[in-house]
């Protein structure tokens, strides 16, 4: 596995999917607004596409709550955006 992929992942993820994850990484616990997530993945498009809709937003964190399940949660905080919470070990 690549050393920048998350050591909980699955499967790699793919570049965008990582920008995203970084982003809820850096302020894990609190919200990511959907403006803040897909304003960082506008500046992996090419000038002549559109930005990241909230539709896709929602996509790629789909697929990134699989790729990365169980160890982490990405709750949706509905209307704001989302937010990463790290699921604890349970006691033996």
């Amino acid at each position: 596995m690549a050393p920048d992929q998350p050591p909980e992942a699955l499967k790699p993820l793919t570049p965008t999917e990582m920008v995203i994850w970084q982003e809820l990484r850096r302020f894990e616990g609190r919200t990511v607004t959907n403006e803040a997530l897909t304003s960082r993945v506008l500046p992996l498009r090419r000038r002549d596409e559109t930005g990241c809709s909230i539709a896709e937003l929602r996509l790629y964190i789909l697929k990134i709550r699989r790729k990365l399940a169980p160890s982490v949660t990405i709750l949706n905080e509905w209307g704001r955006g989302y937010k990463l919470v790290r699921r604890q070990a349970e006691a033996v």
